[in-house]
């Protein structure tokens, strides 16, 4: 338990943070809701979004999401608000993707689970697999534009690399059925804040510029490939497409379409 040294090393600082983010947690609330609510659609801000988030010491990980709440490790953040905000922000957003995403046809009793969110029943195993890869990109891309945090430095390459990604994905999936080496192409481009969140970021932000705030919030009803199929209505640079095939196939792994 070597973190926890931290905390008991500085005791008086870490109790100093608990009441200051005590006494500010309506203004903490409204700051994450403000933003979120920026990038809703009139009919998202209708329905009542309440959520709750747990403030620890002692995880590894600084920031998380999970099917029954947001959480942030202090330990990593101290009194850096800046970059607690952020983190709060992005894993909200997270939860309120559980809330306003498509989820997997047949989740209808139960409380919906991330992985539901990047599931479709398409007959064709490869589908569903790519419909994976997509689905993760858009889901962590959106939450980073929202609030993003430890960017990378040079953003242009981590995009870059971002689209390399996919194409590898696709190629693994498609040409040489091999879904195994998509799964470790995808854990490359989520590990620690990888290239995915940066490519996803970029296309939401393509997305905000041309048809602007609320149709971020169009594009989270819609999915991952619809998602795709957004960002490429942008007319984005030919560097960061990714080529014919593939958005042939993006287009048609829109659930519902023709």
């Amino acid at each position: 338990f070597f973190d926890l040294a931290d905390v008991f090393l500085q005791r008086e600082e870490y109790e100093a943070l608990v009441e200051r983010l005590q006494g500010h947690a309506e203004e903490i609330a409204g700051h994450i809701l403000a933003t979120i609510a920026r990038y809703a659609t009139d009919e998202m801000r209708k329905e009542p979004f309440r959520d709750r988030v747990s403030f620890t010491a002692g995880w590894g990980i600084a920031g998380w999401a999970t099917q029954a709440t947001a959480g942030i490790n202090l330990e990593h953040y101290k009194d850096d608000y800046e970059r607690l905000l952020a983190t709060l922000t992005h894993e909200t957003f997270h939860r309120f993707q559980l809330q306003v995403c498509p989820a997997e046809p047949t989740v209808i009793e139960r409380a919906r689970s991330f992985e539901d969110l990047t599931r479709f029943p398409f007959p064709d195993e490869r589908d569903r697999k790519f419909y994976e890869v997509l689905s993760y990109i858009f889901l962590e891309g959106t939450a980073t534009f929202v609030a993003p945090s430890h960017p990378p430095e040079d953003l242009e390459a981590s995009r870059e690399r971002g689209i390399e990604l996919l194409r590898e994905c696709f190629a693994s999936i498609y040409e040489q059925g091999n879904l195994e080496r998509a799964d470790e192409l995808v854990n490359e481009g989520l590990r620690s804040n990888g290239p995915f969140y940066w490519l996803g970021a970029y296309m939401a932000e393509r997305i905000v510029q041309e048809y602007g705030p609320e149709a971020l919030g169009r594009s989270l009803k819609e999915g991952g490939p619809g998602f795709f199929r957004e960002y490429l209505s942008t007319q984005p640079p030919e560097e960061l497409r990714w080529g014919p095939e593939i958005e042939v196939k993006v287009a048609g792994l829109v659930p519902g379409a023709s």
